[in-house]
């Protein structure tokens, strides 16, 4: 499922350094433009495809039009394509792509299907084995609708082995008209210096590439001028509000200069606050500390309860990087390290990261506290510490409303260290998720050499092994973990059932299909035996209280040989008296619903509140629950930042009403050195082993616990609203009015239409739905739950 969630987000990128010269593919579309560039454009759907005047004048403008009618007969696809020449060969280097479309009454027909929508592409050739093989580079999901003149652009590296590219414009299974005009296309060959600090990293499935840098965009890039007390000083403390917009490159406004860190939390919350310092010359021995807390009288929060992370910059792919599909990496903040001592160059960027653990029986009031910063050839510094302690407590949703899991790899190698096990090391990782307010996983046993196998003793099936399930329950329990627990066998089980039973083999590696053997009523039966065993084996390891969920082949949408293994495989789940999950995208969910009962689902929530709103009124029809899987973790370019993870598992989960958030994934398989590369050879991850063996935790990982935390805002509002409804009087009418405005306030909660969460590229207002953005929301949310009287009252 991960390569569908690679078109999710597009996010702009800026390059870094570049070659100045750029070669012209194509600038200002016309019809001028394409009578002169004969055998450049070709068209698909002509009927629906023309030129059209924009404008009239001395010299008429005209534009490329797509247009379907509604009565159009099938196939209702229109399309443009520009094409360079096959003969041109590009090398390493950017492509840039701009242009400008203009919507009206676009309808999709297929409002499930990703792409039915009006959409570009960049698709080109690349040589491989002496052959030109096609590519799908890029694509850019525009959507329906009416909407005037905009401008898209987005931007490629490319490999060095494209021969040629083109990029499509599509109106794709839909209704109504779209006009494109201004087309600009341009290549940038990479210099020099780009191509020294290329990287060689082996992505999925072996293949050695060479990555190119990248640069993320930065907040501010106008010089700072420093004052002739702050040049002495040697270095400037400041706080960026979007951690992804903090680059070691950075440079801060003197807006964003602080001599005060402020936060709020409630009695046993975990609160983040993070500082950067600035460096006006080459800073060594930096030593960062922070006293305890202290409110009136005796009130106190020790320094055992402050940790202080070393916020570490280092260079990180995409998950289109690691399957060979994306050609660059970032130098992105990640990692939050231990705290030691350290240095900084000369106008450069350091981050350090703070988290408060509020003690549970901590009295409500102001504490305050100071930070140190010690350069050991500068002066120091301090930065005041306030923390405001809330009035209540923070109340999660009842399982039945809401659960968070993390899809996991049990693997947890990379945590074993001297007198300390594969179950130990599957403890701590457990622990970390109850931590993080994570209560679920979705175990993928389909992968590695741990998983299940099957027996036949005395002609009865048994499982002789599951060291994955044997490891993970206990810990579980132990962790306090509430589940639900979904087991993933992909098309392993029945692989394993033919082993042991003797029968012919089926198709495996998500393959899909269904052989004869596999119609066999003893093979079928041997199936249900094998999942009725797993369930007797959780509740043996203590997990008898976990709610457990079977999973079959995985995306069984994607092709018609894995959607006929699912209805084999669900129906056997169903038989053997079972619940199903299903990791789902397009219309298939709707055919596996009579046989499923939790639709995880991809890109299907993303659309817009509307279609979300009906797709969970078609999913309560069929009896099924709705979870969401994408919005979090460690897709595309979500790592470095609290955002989005903070979003997917925090407001927007609020917003939709779904039952359960997925994030992708935690797995600790093996050690990491972080002044190392070897995190370009695989996906980025939640958290990462270090040479030691100690549990290491991602910005991405913290904003998932943030996330949690704004939805356990909003549930304990929303409980004081019912209450204080439910007593009368003053405190109704109050709640009331209090809930108006909350309805008013979580329509400002972005869609995937609206995904910036926090890059700079976007502009951050409510549209780009960034951390600040999410905390002014937590701290109205806080300042009504103050408002209402906790048992309702009159």
């Amino acid at each position: 499922m991960r390569r569908l969630l690679l078109g999710l987000t597009l996010i702009f990128i800026e390059f870094g350094v570049m070659a100045d010269k750029a070669i012209e593919l194509a600038d200002d579309v016309s019809l001028t433009n394409l009578k002169k560039q004969t055998g450049y454009w070709t068209k698909f759907g002509a009927a629906f495809c023309r030129q059209e005047i924009l404008s009239e004048g001395t010299e008429k403008n005209y534009c490329l039009s797509l247009e379907i009618p509604a009565d159009a007969p099938p196939p209702q696809t229109a399309s443009w394509k520009f094409n360079t020449r096959y003969e041109q060969s590009f090398g390493r280097g950017e492509i840039q792509v701009s242009f400008r479309a203009k919507m009206e009454a676009v309808k999709s027909l297929k409002p499930n299907h990703f792409w039915s929508c009006f959409h570009s592409f960049l698709i080109g050739h690349i040589e491989k084995n002496g052959k030109r093989e096609y590519k799908n580079f890029k694509g850019l999901q525009i959507g329906t609708g009416t909407k005037d003149w905009t401008e898209y652009r987005f931007n490629y590296m490319l490999p060095s082995s494209v021969t040629d590219i083109s990029v499509s414009f599509t109106l794709s299974q839909c209704t109504g008209k779209v006009l494109i005009d201004d087309l600009s296309i341009k290549f940038i060959p990479a210099d020099k210096q780009s191509l020294a600090k290329a990287i060689s990293a082996r992505v999925m499935g072996g293949k050695v590439v060479q990555l190119l840098p990248e640069r993320r965009c930065t907040a501010n890039d106008q010089p700072f001028v420093a004052t002739k007390a702050e040049n002495q000083k040697g270095y400037v403390v400041f706080r960026r509000e979007n951690l992804r917009d903090t680059y070691p490159y950075s440079i801060p406004s003197r807006q964003e200069l602080v001599k005060r860190i402020t936060l709020f939390a409630t009695p046993g919350e975990k609160e983040p606050a993070w500082l950067e310092i600035y460096s006006l010359k080459k800073l060594e021995n930096i030593a960062v500390s922070i006293s305890a807390l202290t409110g009136s009288g005796e009130k106190r929060i020790t320094q055992e309860a402050i940790e202080v992370k070393l916020v570490h910059y280092w260079p990180q792919g995409t998950t289109a990087s690691a399957e060979g599909n994306d050609n660059t990496y970032s130098i992105i903040p990640e990692l939050l390290l231990p705290s030691k001592k350290f240095s900084v160059s000369q106008n450069t960027t350091a981050g350090i990261y703070f988290l408060v653990s509020v003690p549970e029986k901590a009295a409500a009031g102001i504490y305050k506290g100071k930070i140190t910063i010690k350069p050991g050839n500068a002066p120091a510094s301090e930065t005041e510490f306030v923390l405001r302690v809330l009035p209540f407590r923070l109340e999660k949703p009842a399982p039945e409303r809401m659960v968070w899991l993390v899809h996991n790899s049990p693997n947890f190698k990379g945590l074993i260290r001297k007198n300390f096990s594969a179950e130990d090391a599957a403890a701590e990782a457990c622990r970390d998720f109850k931590n993080h307010g994570i209560d679920g996983l979705s175990l993928p046993c389909v992968y590695g050499s741990d998983t299940i196998r099957l027996t036949k003793v005395n002609g009865k099936l048994r499982i002789a092994d599951f060291k994955k399930l044997k490891r993970i329950v206990p810990a579980m329990v132990k962790a306090g973990m509430k589940g639900p627990l979904i087991i993933h066998f992909g098309d392993l089980l029945e692989y394993q059932v033919a082993k042991a039973m003797n029968y012919e083999l089926p198709a495996f590696g998500q393959k899909g299909g269904v052989s004869p053997a596999m119609n066999d009523p003893a093979f079928k039966q041997s199936c249900i035996t094998a999942l009725q065993e797993v369930d007797k084996l959780v509740k043996a390891l203590g997990g008898g209280n976990l709610k457990c969920y079977f999973m079959g082949i995985d995306e069984p949408g994607d092709h018609h040989t894995r959607q006929e293994r699912a209805f084999w495989e669900w129906a056997l789940i169903r038989k053997a008296g079972f619940q199903g999950a299903a990791y789902m995208h397009g219309p298939f969910w709707k055919e596996l619903a009579p046989l499923n009962y939790v639709q995880i689902f991809t890109i299907n929530m993303y659309k817009n509140r509307v279609q979300t709103d009906k797709l969970l009124e078609e999913v309560k029809q069929y009896k099924n629950i709705p979870f969401q899987y994408g919005g979090s973790g460690c897709y595309g370019r979500i790592p470095g930042g609290l955002m989005p993870s903070r979003w997917g598992t925090g407001f927007f989960a609020y917003v939709t009403k779904i039952r359960g958030q997925v994030s992708w994934i935690y797995t600790l398989h093996r050690n990491i050195d972080p002044e190392g590369t070897a995190q370009l050879d695989g996906y980025p991850t939640l958290t990462y082993a270090d040479k030691a063996g100690n549990l290491i935790p991602t910005l991405q990982w913290e904003g998932i616990r943030e996330g949690i935390d704004d939805y356990c805002y909003l549930t304990t509002l929303e409980k004081r609203i019912k209450n204080a409804k439910e007593a009368g009087g003053t405190s109704a009418e109050k709640a009331e009015a209090i809930e108006k405005q909350l309805q008013i306030l979580l329509e400002k909660v972005p869609f995937n239409d609206n995904y910036g969460c926090g890059d700079s590229s976007v502009k951050a207002d409510f549209s780009n739905f960034s951390n600040a953005t999410a905390s002014i929301l937590r701290w109205q949310i806080a300042l009504w739950t103050m408002e209402l009287p906790p048992g309702g009252g009159k």
